[in-house]
């Protein structure tokens, strides 16, 4: 099962893994690339004067499946908390915990969310625990392999695989970090501060409107909106069509990458429409709707 208090190991697809990780420090080669080299010993023994067997005529033995998704997690698995007050936590430093609060005393018991990059469905997620409760919601998620993953783990939710534009455009460049996917970026001013060379590949990505996914997919409102975009969640919250759906709960990054520095962008963004900040971490910020408290 994916899931451990914080701190203790856990499997996730076969591999031991801690909860008090860094947010998203989850290489994309430990799920692809774990077989590559496979039978190169094999071969490097054989002898050179060994007799060779004939080409086998036989149909090839079938592959052997690749590791599951482990079972979800129910709310029972959750809580209550053990005697000596630990609490699960699927986010980067505990945001989902302070989400969690929030949604409960809002008296919202499953959340409808919208995850604008949400990347992997359980390591680093502010929805996963929602998901858990009951709540269900669309996740966007630009990169192929994890909206693969995203779709067998979290089936009641709905996975779009394109980026969000903060402009006109439809498609956009998008930065694929070497060895390092969590900081995949469609800016590319964000790309250019993880130093030369951190870009391993560009691709030409399609792009949608945050307002025609709320349109689109969740006209009946929407309770928790999480943005982690690697520098453009500003940009999205700009774009946000609050008059027609208006989040109780916003989580998004306010760190600026690489320094110590919080970047008040965001902060002065919501301040102007009417949210308040009411918790969060040493990279994120959670705000409340003020007009909901």
């Amino acid at each position: 099962m994916a899931c451990g208090w914080v701190g203790d190991r856990v499997e996730l697809l076969g591999y031991p893994l801690y909860l008090d990780m860094e947010r998203r420090d989850f290489l994309l080669g430990t799920l692809t690339g774990v077989a590559a080299g496979a039978g190169v010993a094999t071969l490097a023994a054989r002898q050179p004067d060994e007799p060779q067997e004939p080409p086998s005529t036989a149909s090839p033995p079938p592959v052997a499946p690749g590791p599951e998704i482990p079972a979800t997690p129910t709310a029972a698995d959750i809580g209550p908390a053990p005697p000596d007050g630990r609490r699960m936590s699927w986010a980067q430093q505990g945001e989902d915990l302070i989400v969690g609060e929030i949604l409960a005393r809002l008296k919202i018991s499953a959340p409808r969310y919208l995850d604008i990059g949400a990347f992997h469905p359980t390591i680093g997620s502010n929805t996963f625990m929602a998901y858990v409760l009951g709540g269900s919601g669309v996740l966007v998620e630009p990169n192929p392999t994890m909206v693969d993953l995203l779709r067998r783990a979290r089936p009641r939710d709905e996975v779009i695989a394109a980026g969000i534009g903060v402009d006109d455009r439809t498609r956009a460049e998008y930065f694929v970090v070497r060895d390092r996917p969590q900081l995949n970026t469609f800016s590319r001013e964000q790309a250019e501060r993880y130093g030369a060379g951190a870009v391993a590949q560009v691709i030409d990505m399609p792009l949608v409107s945050v307002g025609e996914v709320v349109d689109r997919h969740l006209s009946g409102g929407i309770d928790f909106l999480s943005i982690d975009v690697e520098g453009l969640d500003a940009d999205i919250l700009q774009r946000f069509p609050f008059e027609r759906a208006r989040p109780a709960v916003i989580c998004c990054e306010t760190l600026r990458y690489g320094t110590n520095a919080a970047d008040n962008t965001v902060d002065r963004l919501l301040t102007e429409r009417n949210y308040v900040s009411r918790g969060g971490s040493f990279v994120n910020t959670v705000f409340v709707d003020s007009r909901r408290l």
